[in-house]
């Protein structure tokens, strides 16, 4: 849940032209970040291209329910086993 919160973090300071700085007050590597967000973008794209009329978009201001992280971080967890 940790690594969700900071990269939604992440992207919000990016939307606001604060990445560096938000990398640097906590302790995140700004290369790594960067490359995240190419690997997030990348894998909305496939999706769109997959399921035409999902319109999947990444909206940093979009806030997720505890469910929803639970859901997300329990197929993660299954898949990388």
């Amino acid at each position: 849940m940790v690594l969700l919160r900071a990269i939604g973090s992440a992207e919000y300071a990016g939307s606001k032209g604060r990445l560096l700085p938000f990398c640097e007050e906590n302790g995140l590597r700004h290369k790594a970040v960067i490359e995240i967000r190419k690997l997030r973008q990348q894998l909305t794209n496939e999706i769109n291209l997959n399921i035409p009329n999902l319109n999947l978009i990444i909206d940093p201001k979009y806030v997720l329910s505890f469910i929803t992280k639970i859901f997300i971080l329990n197929i993660f967890y299954s898949k990388s086993m």
